[in-house]
């Protein structure tokens, strides 16, 4: 039994997997937006990282993964925390997006997928539901390897509390 899984293990060292996907974008962005949970939509600065890469479908269609974080506004305000919360979301998610261009540098891009978004919207809600997401962006590619866009992206949760964030975004992408 031992040899056995030694010469599984010589076999997974010694083999080469080609894989396919190659990283073809990343990028960071920041903005504004709502965020609500069981409550009524409060105002909130967001941020995200993504990360496009070219896997599995054709080549006007990539596969975007990336992590969305959404905060009620007044907490990057300076004032008396002591006994205050202020809730967020956080969104990891997965995106079908294709891109068009438009006149010379100018494109926009859409994409739908789904999400993983927990509820923080109350100190006592700490919620993962399975949801969906949309975005919408429109920008520039000044040079080849830099994009700057401002977007749209809205996320459902499905389930629970139907948590939801809508937020306006700029936007940063280094194309490689």
């Amino acid at each position: 039994m031992k040899i056995i899984k030694l010469l599984l293990i010589c076999i997974l060292l010694c083999t080469y997997i080609n894989v396919e996907a190659q990283i073809a974008k990343i990028g960071i962005g920041a903005g504004g937006g709502t965020i609500k949970g069981n409550s009524a939509s409060v105002g909130a600065l967001c941020g995200i990282l993504f990360a496009d890469t070219d896997i599995l479908f054709p080549d006007y269609i990539n596969i975007r993964g990336g992590f969305l974080f959404s905060r009620k506004a007044e907490y990057f305000l300076p004032e008396n925390r002591t006994g205050r919360y202020y809730p967020f979301i956080k969104s990891f998610f997965i995106k079908a997006v294709t891109e068009q261009n438009l006149y010379g540098i100018s494109y926009i891009e859409e994409g739908i997928g789904i999400a993983a978004i927990n509820d923080r919207t109350f100190s006592d809600v700490d919620y993962w539901e399975p949801g969906i997401t949309f975005g919408i962006n429109a920008g520039i590619k000044p040079t080849r390897h830099s994009r700057f866009s401002i977007g749209i992206d809205y996320g459902l949760g499905l389930t629970r509390t139907n948590a939801t964030y809508y937020s306006l975004l700029l936007s940063y992408a280094y194309q490689f």
